[in-house]
């Protein structure tokens, strides 16, 4: 009601950014074939990984928990660069076996995507300036925490005329610093 006084706001969409990755990004996905990589065909694909090769994990392999957690440690590896990963694998035997695990998982998984992919093509979509990204108008993020490098690079592809950030402050430091 705020905003209306100073002026009226025509056609806005509010929408959390895994959507907007999705709405901009999934269309370019889909037409290379690839599909939405699921929950449940994650964790399949961890459990083919396992049943190939389980490493240390052989004698929890078929625990159900086992796959999910890899399944979790594997969306936090998402990001993480190929010579990141190098040096996890170098830091421990089960460290060298997560990280085989999760590279034969995204063989595995290759033709389908996921946040991290939505949010790379929805950035595309932005560097090429395409109608897509023009449709989508400004990008506001509201009161951020944190940001995956993903994240930052749909923002910095959007570019400092159509993103911007409205952050909250406390007035504690310590509080306002994290």
């Amino acid at each position: 009601r705020e905003l209306a006084v100073r002026g009226a706001l025509v056609n806005v969409r509010f929408q959390v950014l895994a959507r907007l990755a999705e709405l901009l990004g999934a269309p370019r996905l889909v037409a290379e074939g690839r599909r939405p990589l699921t929950p449940w065909i994650g964790v399949m694909g961890v459990r083919a990984a396992l049943a190939e090769d389980p490493g240390v994990f052989a004698e929890v392999a078929a625990h159900p928990s086992t796959a999910r957690e890899l399944h979790r440690t594997f969306r936090e590896l998402r990001e993480a660069s190929d010579a990141s990963l190098d040096r996890v694998a170098r830091s421990t035997p089960r460290a060298a076996d997560v990280v085989r695990l999760y590279r034969r998982f995204r063989e595995l998984t290759a033709e389908y995507f996921d946040e991290f992919d939505l949010l790379q093509s929805a950035a595309e979509h932005f560097r090429a300036d395409s109608a897509v990204a023009k449709e989508a108008g400004a990008l506001i993020l509201y009161l951020p925490r944190t940001l995956s490098a993903a994240a930052e690079e749909l923002f910095g592809a959007a570019g400092e005329q159509r993103a911007h950030a409205i952050f909250g402050l406390t007035g504690d430091g310590d509080v306002d610093a994290e």
